[in-house]
């Protein structure tokens, strides 16, 4: 993590995945390195899919935490469309005033349940790498805080979804 740090420009900023088992751990340690107080988001990912505890709730999110390195840091803020709902109540006459529908959609705030984890075996964009993340996660990652141009570094690599992505 030191290493990473010393690495990423004064605009740069690092995502870091973890489950249950260690997200507090690291925490602490790019507490550490970045300072507390470069912590921009902690990111709940959730999604669902099988199983069948029945000694504890379903495990059915991780944690992203997203550390800058500088103040001033590239962010672009990322949307997912209006639930039908929310478009066919429209906006209440006081609101209306002030707000309006954003063209691209309601911004994002730090908790995502709308990308699925990859769990089916025979899913087209599984490659059987253990750690794989879906496509979709990393593009939405990789969008919000890089301009074009900029270097993206995966330095696990995985399954090489990744520099698929950023091609």
């Amino acid at each position: 993590l030191q290493r990473m740090y010393d690495l990423l420009s004064d605009r740069g900023s690092i995502y870091v995945h973890l489950d249950w088992h260690c997200g507090h751990y690291v925490k602490v340690l790019l507490d550490e390195i970045f300072g507390p107080d470069n912590l921009i988001n902690e990111i709940i990912w959730c999604y669902g899919g099988g199983s069948r505890s029945r000694k504890h709730f379903q495990r059915k999110h991780d944690s992203i935490l997203w550390y800058r390195k500088g103040k001033e840091y590239v962010f672009h803020p990322q949307y997912r469309p209006y639930t039908p709902g929310t478009l066919q109540r429209g906006l209440t006459k006081k609101k209306a005033a002030l707000y309006h529908f954003n063209e691209k959609g309601a911004i994002l705030q730090d908790w995502w349940s709308d990308i699925q984890k990859i769990l089916s075996p025979t899913a087209r964009e599984n490659l059987k790498y253990p750690t794989q993340k879906p496509r979709a996660l990393l593009k939405r990652l990789i969008l919000s805080a890089t301009d074009p141009g900029m270097v993206v570094a995966d330095f696990f690599a995985g399954a090489g979804t990744t520099a698929a992505v950023c091609q």
